[in-house]
């Protein structure tokens, strides 16, 4: 109780926010693969990862990936 009034949030959400956005910030990294993220934030499994992703944030790690803007520009 004294962490939510703290912080805003319960633990574990505090936990899963912070790990999605680590999430998000590795994926930027291209010669990280969605199971390397998985692995570096603690899953064991890149397919819970995925779930676990796609859950909080509606599109999955690779989507997300690929959905990037600074992923789509073209050469100059």
């Amino acid at each position: 109780q004294l962490f939510r009034e703290q912080v805003g949030d319960a633990p574990l959400q505090y936990i899963a926010e912070k790990r999605i956005q680590l999430a998000e910030r590795m994926l930027l990294n291209p010669s990280m693969t969605v199971g390397d993220v998985a692995h570096a934030l603690g899953f064991h499994s890149a397919n819970y990862f995925s779930r676990f992703f796609r859950k909080h944030c509606g599109v999955s790690p690779s989507m997300a990936r690929v959905g990037r803007p600074e992923n789509n520009a073209e050469p100059a």
